[in-house]
């Protein structure tokens, strides 16, 4: 007997994830996703009006728990400079350690897209207020110099989706970590105040 009482949503958006990754989109059927939780295919209809509701919402999960992974990491960190680079590694490093989504993004890179058409903007948007956070504290502690702060963050984001397509969701290149990590020193470095210069030096050291 399948049970429909204590079935989570979260809980289906992970077995949604698991299950697009496996077989795309257009393969997947509710059934499928509802026999992993033990349910009935019509008790997913109390989330999610069809299946492409559903699809939306699972990939909205995993952008979440990708973003909170990598705020997570800054926010361990108490100096701007050092949570904003640490931010950038987090947030690149993470689909090494989530390869159902990896696979997700890889088989529809509109969910994560590099030019337009972007249907995850509030969640993307909450990246850049991240960045923008995170240079304002550091023009605070006279750290970093005085910029377009909106533009800068536009900037760091949209070139952080590059390396992101080019090393996870795009199979026909593969951008290194060792490249990702001379765009972030060069972009940091071209922040930094003589003071922040001074303190980016000790941390390299």
């Amino acid at each position: 007997m399948s049970r429909t009482t204590d079935i989570t949503k979260e809980a289906i958006l992970d077995a949604a994830i698991a299950q697009f990754s496996r077989y795309g989109f257009k393969k997947t059927r509710l059934s499928d996703i509802a026999a992993v939780l033990d349910i009935s295919a019509a008790a997913l209809f109390r989330y999610f009006k069809d299946k492409r509701a559903l699809y939306d919402a699972a990939a909205a999960r995993g952008l979440m728990r990708w973003q909170e992974a990598a705020f997570s990491d800054a926010e361990r960190l108490t100096d701007p400079i050092s949570a904003l680079t640490a931010l950038a590694h987090a947030s690149f490093d993470y689909l090494s350690r989530d390869p159902e989504f990896a696979v997700m993004l890889r088989n529809d890179p509109g969910i994560f897209p590099l030019f337009s058409g972007d249907h995850f903007e509030a969640i993307n948007d909450a990246s850049k207020a991240m960045i923008r956070r995170l240079i304002e504290e550091g023009q605070r502690a006279g750290l970093f110099r005085s910029v377009d702060i909106d533009r800068v963050s536009h900037l760091f984001f949209s070139v952080y989706k590059m390396f992101i397509v080019g090393s996870y969701i795009e199979t026909n290149t593969q951008t290194s970590r060792e490249a990702f990590d001379q765009f972030i020193d060069i972009a940091v470095r071209g922040l930094l105040t003589e003071k922040g210069a001074e303190a980016y030096g000790r941390s390299d050291g």
